[in-house]
């Protein structure tokens, strides 16, 4: 071959590899370009993932164009060799650089449970906020004992109601009930467990911290509330508290008498004497420490005025004229 010939070849192959790249860099920033614009998903990877099988799965989602290419500019702009667990939002129609910066920011929701939610209630608001569904969460809720390597303190045997502490939690959507619990419980034992002094009786005053949680508006009046119940009680007289027939009917509204009547129930404190089985809510600080701590008084009943505040009474007849009172004021009011 001659050195004219030999020199053409080079040249040749020399182009050949050019066009060769040229083409390859061209595949390779098309399939970079994002695809057609769509709704933003939200995708839960339960564990630390290798970012190459994360790409994949984006790609068979139909939200990047190519996961060999993306996985390639990653490497070229130091991107994460993995992607950590949790809950991301990646849509149709991000950029390659969009991409790999939303794989490193897994995002959370701000989940507010009131303190007078009961479980069923806090399902529901699980459900909403796209954290558990609402049957997942009340069916994990009944299996205390499936917690009771997370805690320290005593826990009931049937169901957390009542232990599943009130407060504003960032979860992650879509991580299912189990981590949601976890996270209240481990809050209950910050909060109460061990913030109270690890309390005794534990079981007695979150069932009575419930009733004093949903029958007590005013702060200051939680300590007199608990005071009549621990009076009742100590009498045997039946509570006769309305809450507790509404939790058994699992919805809130203002009892009649046929509900009271009908209601058939072991929560019904009007047709059972002591305290109902379980708490009938999430009660708070407040009324935990007012059930630790009852105003020591001569009350045995109490009637709620328009208006939030609670009339207390020591006889019956001193009762029936504060529920006087309270028919007034509710005609006035109106």
């Amino acid at each position: 071959m001659s050195t004219k010939s030999a020199k053409r070849n080079i040249l040749l192959f020399c182009a050949g590899i050019v066009l060769a790249a040229g083409y390859g860099y061209h595949r390779w920033t098309q399939n970079l370009e994002p695809i057609s614009r769509g709704e933003a998903q939200l995708i839960r990877y339960d564990k630390r993932s290798p970012l190459s099988v994360v790409l994949r799965d984006l790609e068979e989602r139909h939200i990047i164009r190519n996961a060999a290419a993306l996985g390639l500019f990653s490497r070229f702009n130091h991107g994460p060799a993995a992607v950590e667990s949790g809950t991301y939002s990646l849509a149709p129609g991000m950029t390659a650089g969009e991409i790999l910066k939303a794989v490193k920011r897994p995002v959370t929701v701000n989940v507010t449970v009131p303190e007078y939610f009961w479980v069923a209630r806090t399902a529901a608001l699980m459900e909403k906020h796209n954290v558990a569904k609402a049957a997942d969460f009340i069916d994990m809720a009944q299996k205390p004992s499936d917690f009771a390597k997370d805690v320290k303190f005593p826990l009931p045997a049937r169901s957390l109601e009542g232990y599943l502490f009130p407060d504003t939690y960032r979860m992650a959507p879509m991580s299912g009930a189990k981590p949601a619990i976890q996270q209240q419980l481990e809050n209950f034992q910050k909060k109460v467990w061990e913030g109270l002094g690890e309390p005794k009786n534990l079981s007695k005053a979150i069932i009575v911290a419930s009733l004093v949680e949903r029958e007590a508006k005013l702060d200051n009046e939680r300590p007199l509330v608990a005071g009549v119940i621990e009076n009742r009680l100590a009498k045997g007289m039946p509570l006769e508290i309305d809450a507790t027939v509404l939790y058994a009917q699992q919805r809130w509204h203002i009892p009649t008498r046929q509900d009271i009547r009908h209601t058939i129930s072991p929560y019904n404190t009007y047709m059972n004497k002591g305290l109902p089985p379980g708490p009938i809510c999430s009660p708070g600080l407040k009324s935990i420490k007012a059930a630790l701590n009852p105003a020591k008084t001569k009350y045995f009943y109490y009637v709620a005025m328009p208006d939030g505040h609670s009339l207390f009474a020591a006889t019956y007849p001193e009762h029936l004229a504060n529920v006087n009172k309270r028919r007034h004021a509710m005609r006035a009011a109106h």
